[in-house]
């Protein structure tokens, strides 16, 4: 590719990003979202937690460790104790879309929830590189660090490929891939011009002055459905880590070596409970392609109406009884009915492998 070319193509990402930032400032006056921010997610109503019998107790606050892992470092996140449960984040998430999750499971569990290299607050190495293998390698040193043995795990997103590759090299007593990527899930061509460095040099102080336009519009448009969390607050938990330029170049990698169909090469798991939920609404994602993937991994599928790509953010207390069912040993099945929030259903066999 020609310098042309390269110059051609950093100024159509650079027209794009500011236009979308114009688009954004104008359609906030109208987005009904600017009343006064509530706690962060994971701390909205809860001043108490309700333990298994009924007790209530005072919330506690999760403990964070630091992990040098191969290509930088990062943080670990513990809460409760009992049965290990490991939850993983999407692509360029960060643990806190798991801790509504992780409070209620820590009543009779030891929840982990790292920042995966490259998000949140870790801490990664210029060279650091972000393919399946590399990501799965940090994460066999978090569960040694840990002394976590055969950890039920819990990813979403990216996060569930992560855990169906972890699987393939750790024991676990199962898995639970929420609003999971699937082999089929289309890689943006544009993805490829990120294998260039002076792409990545240039896009970067873009990423990073529009970091929060383009969350806005990412969350809105692509992850909630009905039940989002407030908007403001999202946009800023997720946007605040890519104002360090070391993670919003790591972002920049992370996307370049984020290869979906690379999934189609692990083997199903054997022998293991492996569930899959999604949200009916979820625009990332569609249902169907994740039952189709549940049939293709031999695992139930739940789908929840009215929930997003975001459900781990929306549905909580779903995704919570799930995790509890697949602790203790219920057999696996794809639901339907109501609940008081949220209604479940089957979803049809879908055409195709």
């Amino acid at each position: 590719m020609g310098s042309g070319v390269v110059c051609e193509n950093v100024h159509e990402l650079r027209r794009t990003y500011a236009a979308e930032l114009r688009r954004v400032k104008e359609s906030r006056r109208n987005d009904g979202l600017r009343g006064p921010r509530p706690p962060s997610v994971g701390d909205v109503g809860v001043k108490e937690t309700v333990s298994p019998s009924g007790t209530q107790e005072p919330r506690r606050p999760f403990a964070r460790s630091w992990i040098e892992v191969p290509g930088g470092r990062l943080p670990l996140w513990t809460l409760g104790a009992g049965p290990d449960v490991l939850l993983l984040h999407g692509v360029s998430a960060d643990h806190t879309e798991w801790r509504a999750v992780a409070r209620g499971l820590a009543v009779d569990h030891r929840v982990l929830l790292p920042d995966l290299l490259g998000r949140g607050v870790s801490v990664p190495e210029e060279d650091a590189g972000f393919d399946l293998g590399r990501e799965v390698e940090r994460l066999l040193v978090v569960l040694d660090a840990a002394g976590a043995r055969r950890p039920l795990v819990a990813g979403h997103s990216h996060g569930a490929s992560l855990a169906l590759a972890l699987a393939g090299h750790r024991a676990v007593t199962g898995l639970l891939l929420a609003s999971p990527v699937t082999p089929w899930t289309p890689r943006p061509r544009v993805l490829d011009l990120l294998e260039r460095r002076p792409i990545r040099r240039a896009v970067e102080p873009v990423l990073r002055t529009c970091r929060r336009p383009l969350t806005r519009y990412i969350l809105t448009r692509r992850v909630y459905g009905e039940r989002g969390p407030h908007i403001g607050d999202a946009v800023e938990r997720y946007a605040a880590p890519y104002a360090d330029p070391r993670r919003a170049r790591a972002l920049l990698r992370i996307f370049r070596d984020w290869r979906p169909a690379e999934l189609a090469d692990l083997p199903p798991p054997d022998g293991l409970d492996v569930r899959v939920v999604t949200g009916g609404a979820d625009r990332r994602i569609v249902a169907g392609e994740a039952a189709r993937w549940a049939r293709r991994l031999g695992a139930a599928c739940t789908v929840l109406e009215g929930v997003g790509h975001g459900l781990t953010e929306e549905a909580p207390d779903r995704v919570e009884a799930i995790l509890r069912d697949m602790s203790a040993g219920a057999p696996g099945r794809t639901s339907h009915g109501e609940t008081d929030e949220h209604q479940e259903r089957p979803l049809d066999p879908p055409d195709g492998p």
